[in-house]
């Protein structure tokens, strides 16, 4: 009779076994050499606790989407091209080409349109741009496109919501989805209504429906709205309470912005087409754009060249760190990023060095404390290896700061995608790409002020001498090749 060591043990070479055979299939599928390292030497020494993870985080879950792209891509590309053709009597190759997986590469739209075709406002708070959002709702005379990452139960969303359902009850189409793994929270009482009401809502999808909330990965992390095909908006900004200020506390800082002109069709089709891979209806959308219509707000509007950029994670290659590399390295004279995380993948990382080094005056501006913990321990290591190199780190003071915003003395951009992996390779994002001295010098000046609030790092945020936080970033940090 086998004794219960025998069995134990067992089940031990077992356990060791199947971890032997995922870590071949991380060293086959894992993106970067260090995940794959890292994911090796886990899933070899301790099997228990990283088979687990590795089906969690690690497993490229894209592959499914993938396979839909294989088969699919095609016929979503035709039905957006026969639309766009339909109305304007010609492919919008521009606007297809900032779809997510980018069928070229982001960084050569930047030359698609001449300077000085769009107008565009900044809003610098959550409750600005809720109010031009929803004037933007109310004006609406043919439809409204919203994706959000994250549209959670609370005033603001309660808001959003409402004006929706009385677009709809006025004959205006009405289509969100939302990302359900930043959603968790969702307002399922006014989701449904605004079903009642005649509007289309679905959940990013991703595969299979029952396994969505399992999967951290691969999420649609974008902030968009897309008003009669006129109108957009894009940024950092969720559909969330945080944003409002609470008990004399500010609510977190974050820049948005809205546009009209020919980058609108850009925004529009990338919506369309996280839309038709969530398994919305096909909507009929305008592809022409009128003379200019009211503007949200406040009249401070510039005149500028705009681009849309989407990254993801689809190709070999993610087109996130691809962009993201390009504009670090097109930079002169300055380079400011104001980002909520700072934990860049190589070679993001040795070019931001590398720009400091040859004079060009590189700031990273990020919150005093991260709405994460460990983000912050994180990214604290990376800021230790980068210290040395004439990078400038700030702390912003006056609040949580969300913004994800990239400027040089060329270009500038606002959008959703963070320094950070999980932006640069994992995600779906969207960004605005700036072009026009007037609205660079508005990032300017606002990039400026929000530093005259903030501290300047003067040593390193990981002490020498205290052993247990340089652990707890170091091994913070070890989790980044995982995401």
């Amino acid at each position: 009779m086998v004794s219960v060591l025998a069995w134990i043990f067992l089940g031990m070479v077992a356990l060791h076994a199947l971890g032997f055979g995922h870590a071949l299939h991380a060293l086959s599928r894992t993106r970067s050499r260090e995940g794959s390292v890292a994911w090796f030497v886990a899933l070899i020494t301790v099997p228990w606790l990283a088979i687990p993870a590795y089906w969690f985080f690690g497993r490229r879950h894209s592959e499914v989407y993938e396979l839909r792209i294989q088969a699919e891509r095609q016929t979503i590309a035709e039905r957006i091209e026969r639309q766009v053709f339909v109305a304007c009597g010609s492919a919008l190759d521009s606007a297809l080409a900032s779809s997510p997986g980018v069928s070229k590469t982001a960084w050569e739209n930047r030359q698609e349109h001449p300077p000085n075709t769009e107008r565009v406002k900044l809003f610098l708070d959550g409750p600005t741009c809720f109010d031009a959002l929803v004037q933007a709702i109310e004006a609406a005379q043919s439809y409204v496109l919203l994706g959000y990452y994250s549209l959670e139960a609370g005033q603001v969303s309660k808001r959003i919501l409402n004006a929706l359902e009385i677009c709809c009850a006025r004959g205006v189409a009405v289509c969100v989805y939302y990302d359900e793994m930043g959603s968790q929270a969702l307002p399922k009482r006014g989701v449904e209504a605004l079903r009642r009401a005649g509007g289309k809502v679905c959940g990013f999808d991703m595969g299979p429906r029952q396994r969505q909330r399992l999967r951290v990965n691969f999420r649609n992390h974008r902030k968009l709205c897309v008003i009669d095909g006129q109108a957009g908006f894009i940024g950092g900004i969720n559909l969330v309470d945080e944003y409002l200020p609470k008990d004399g506390t500010p609510g977190w800082r974050d820049t948005h912005l809205w546009f009209e002109g020919p980058a609108v069709s850009e925004l529009q089709a990338l919506w369309l087409r996280d839309w038709l891979w969530s398994g919305g209806p096909e909507p009929t959308l305008a592809w022409r754009q009128t003379p200019s219509r009211k503007t949200p707000g406040t009249p401070d509007v510039l005149t500028c060249g705009l681009n849309i950029i989407g990254t993801g994670p689809l190709r070999p290659e993610p087109t996130g760190a691809v962009w993201a590399c390009n504009f670090i390295a097109q930079a002169k004279r300055f380079l400011w990023i104001a980002t909520p995380y700072c934990i860049p993948v190589e070679p993001a990382a040795s070019l931001l060095r590398a720009a400091a080094e040859r004079g060009v005056d590189v700031r990273v501006l990020l919150p005093e404390r991260a709405d994460h913990a460990w983000m912050t321990w994180a990214g604290d290591t990376h800021i230790h290896e980068l210290f040395g190199s004439n990078i400038r780190f700030y702390k912003y003071r006056n609040g949580f700061m969300h913004q994800k915003v990239w400027l040089s003395e060329e270009l500038g951009a606002v959008g959703s995608m963070n320094l950070d992996a999980r932006s640069l390779s994992l995600n779906f994002d969207a960004l605005a790409l700036l072009r026009g001295q007037a609205v660079l010098d508005a990032l300017k000046d606002m990039l400026l002020a929000d530093f005259e609030q903030a501290r300047l790092l003067t040593r390193s945020p990981i002490p020498e001498h205290i052993w247990y936080r340089r652990l707890r970033s170091r091994v913070a940090s070890l989790a980044s090749p995982f995401l």
